[in-house]
């Protein structure tokens, strides 16, 4: 049922925190922002267990919120942080496959 995937998501998003803590990967870069996301994150986990548990609409509500903002930080920082983003200063055009692909 939805519930036990609700549940079952959880916890892989509580995998997910501990393994992003304990990364040695410098994604995202700055310790701000890697700091923020592992909280959108921790936060995601906790609201969507709320609203499995009590049945709660508001706490899945701001769970789908918190998910939003954790991609919507996920995404800056992907777009300003990629070394040949076009977002920064001084960059210049994107020699990858896929760099090529999208020009």
């Amino acid at each position: 049922s939805t519930r036990e995937g609700v549940l079952m998501v959880t916890g892989l998003e509580v995998l997910a925190v501990g393994y992003w803590a304990t990364s040695l990967d410098d994604w995202p870069a700055s310790p701000a922002m890697r700091g923020l996301t592992i909280l959108l994150l921790c936060a995601n986990a906790s609201l969507s267990f709320a609203a499995v548990r009590f049945r709660s609409e508001r706490a899945a509500l701001a769970a789908l919120a918190a998910y939003a903002a954790l991609l919507a930080c996920l995404v800056a920082d992907f777009g300003v942080s990629h070394p040949n983003s076009g977002c920064g200063a001084g960059s210049g055009g994107d020699d990858t496959e896929l760099g090529q692909l999208l020009a």
